[in-house]
């Protein structure tokens, strides 16, 4: 069994080599002085015997150490690999954490928008922009009056292929149907470039509205 004023003795060899305690717990000794902890265990999956490393003993203390192997063995005794646990639990944060950023990071229909127009107005490889200087501005006063007051704040994500029809059976109900016309073009291209750029999971120009113009 391993003591504090024990573990502080250990001094580095040309090898590594352990130091056992108790409950599986060992004290890994590198040739650079490094301690770390380890634990060993027989795998109720693999049948074999396996390697878990629980800390640095610069950060973590002996009892701290004896604390995580007692919570490792109960996983033990209910047929759970630790390593397969921790797989699993670190699979959950990094989705967890991406779908927090995906959340905190979704961009409104306004943004996507304004970034369609910067670069369908930039020019690339020196060609002609796709979009003119007055071509930009009667896409932006249509969108301005027809379609930015209605999804503008919305997440992209979040559209729905009823809420364009919506959008543009309302343009066509003011008996504006080339402006409907003219509008939709530019959603088919807003949201294929927004699935592209994976801003949504689908497009929804492709599902929905088809009946419409």
């Amino acid at each position: 069994m391993l003591t504090a004023m024990k573990i502080k003795g250990f001094r580095p060899t040309a090898s590594v080599y352990r130091k056992a305690d108790i409950n599986g717990l060992y004290l890994t000794i590198y040739p650079n002085g490094n301690k770390k902890w380890e634990f060993r265990f027989l795998s109720p999956i693999h049948n074999k015997r396996r390697s878990l490393r629980v800390g640095d003993a610069q950060f973590l203390s002996l009892s701290n150490a004896r604390n995580e192997v007692l919570r490792l063995n109960q996983l033990l005794s209910q047929g759970i690999d630790p390593i397969e646990q921790k797989k699993i639990e670190e699979l959950n944060i990094q989705q967890q954490a991406q779908a927090q950023y995906q959340l905190d990071n979704r961009i409104t229909f306004a943004q996507l928008y304004h970034e369609f127009g910067v670069f369908c107005s930039s020019s690339f490889g020196g060609g002609e922009p796709r979009w003119m200087p007055y071509t930009q501005q009667k896409h932006d006063e249509r969108f301005t009056n027809h379609v930015l007051p209605f999804i503008g704040g919305m997440p992209v994500e979040e559209i729905t292929e009823d809420d364009i029809t919506n959008l543009l059976l309302a343009i066509q109900a003011r008996g504006t149907l080339s402006i409907r016309d003219k509008v939709k073009q530019v959603l088919v291209a807003i949201f294929q470039y927004a699935f592209d750029k994976k801003y949504c999971q689908k497009n929804v120009m492709k599902l929905g509205s088809r009946s419409i113009g």
